[in-house]
C-alpha cells in the first residue's frame, strides 16, 4: 500500500518539493508525516492544515466533503 507522500497529487508534490528547498519544517515535519501514514483519515486537522499550506492548495472552492475525504490532495 502506498503512503500519502506517494499518493500526493503531482502538482502538489511539486509545490511541496519547491518549499522543501526553502523551509526546514517541510523536511522535518511535513514529509515525515506524509511518509508515515497510508490513509487520509489518519491525519489530524492540524496536519491537514499544514499539508494544505506547504503544498499551496487553493481551498477557496472546497466543500466540506473535500476536507472530509482529501480527494483533492491525494490520488486514490
Amino acid at each position: 500500500m502506498k503512503n500519502l507522500y506517494e499518493r500526493l497529487i503531482p502538482k502538489l508534490k511539486k509545490n511541496l518539493l519547491k518549499n522543501k528547498k526553502m523551509y526546514d519544517s517541510v523536511n522535518d515535519y511535513v514529509i515525515p508525516i506524509l511518509k508515515s501514514k497510508n490513509h487520509y483519515t489518519q491525519l489530524t486537522i492540524s496536519e491537514v492544515n499544514t499539508i494544505i499550506t506547504w503544498t499551496e492548495v487553493d481551498t477557496t472552492r472546497w466543500s466540506m466533503f473535500d476536507y472530509k475525504w482529501g480527494d483533492l490532495i491525494f490520488k486514490p
